[in-house]
């Protein structure tokens, strides 16, 4: 590191120190001893990262909200933040509102589009997060992160599951190590029926990225097959992971019968 990194990083550190004491004021003179405002606004979007992994959101938004925001890109990142922290909290009005406004000015915007569609997608609103995908898609159509997105929504829903399987198909071409596609495709294929391949899918998707949602999905699929202790184990793997998922508690009492306390 030179000199001016380590001193960044040093004043990250003593941010983080000052943070996890809650004194923010503290916090924010840190990071303002940064000399350089680029240095500056990453290590804000450091520290609000941090925040939010803390679930200290009232603060981590209050900085995000504090970014700079004088360009079309820094706009653009400052939207994204907040509009991250708002989606966690389950703000969905107050996240869409932030991305509109984001929008309004820079209307062509695949990152804006993208966090837009999954906003409304986890609001199920279909027809319209299916519209903001599909044009993220024809604006970048090397976006794996779209097709899989608009594939699996498709595919969890029951809704035109070959068409969802084929744009998960067109992700794994564009992206095939990656966990979270692999998990689509394990899921398209046990939606169309096929569960010795979905469980081949769901099996390489936990070895590559092992997340309780893709352990939701594996055991579902050993249960059917008929492999209980197999989807036990499993779902023990995920809970150990989020005892809280709410994807695999769903499962679990679904087909077993029995509520995790």
């Amino acid at each position: 590191l030179t000199l001016a990194e380590s001193d960044i990083q040093a004043y990250l550190l003593l941010a983080e120190i000052a943070d996890m004491r809650n004194d923010s004021t503290a916090a924010a003179q840190w990071i303002a001893r940064i000399p350089s405002p680029r240095a500056r606004t990453a290590a804000m979007i450091q520290r609000a990262e941090a925040l939010s992994r803390q679930q200290k959101y009232g603060p981590a938004l209050q900085l995000a909200q504090e970014l700079p925001h004088k360009t079309a890109a820094d706009s653009a990142l400052r939207a994204l933040f907040i509009s991250q922290i708002q989606e966690k909290t389950k703000q969905y009005a107050q996240a869409e509102q932030t991305l509109d406004q984001a929008l309004s000015s820079d209307p062509d915007n695949p990152e804006l589009l993208y966090a837009r569609g999954m906003i409304r997608e986890a609001q199920n609103r279909l027809p319209t997060a299916e519209a903001d995908l599909r044009r993220v898609i024809a604006l970048k159509p090397e976006s794996a992160a779209a097709y899989n997105a608009l594939g699996y929504s498709l595919v969890q829903r029951n809704l035109r599951v070959q068409e969802g399987h084929d744009l998960i198909a067109k992700a794994l071409r564009l992206d095939p190590e990656n966990g979270a596609i692999l998990d689509s495709m394990g899921w398209a294929q046990y939606r169309l029926g096929h569960l010795e391949e979905a469980r081949q899918w769901l099996d390489k998707a936990f070895l590559a990225e092992p997340q309780p949602e893709i352990a939701a999905h594996l055991g579902e699929v050993l249960w059917r097959l008929g492999k209980p202790d197999a989807a036990r184990a499993i779902w023990s793997e995920g809970l150990k992971m989020d005892a809280h998922n709410a994807i695999l508690l769903e499962t679990i009492e679904r087909l077993t019968g029995h509520k995790i306390p």
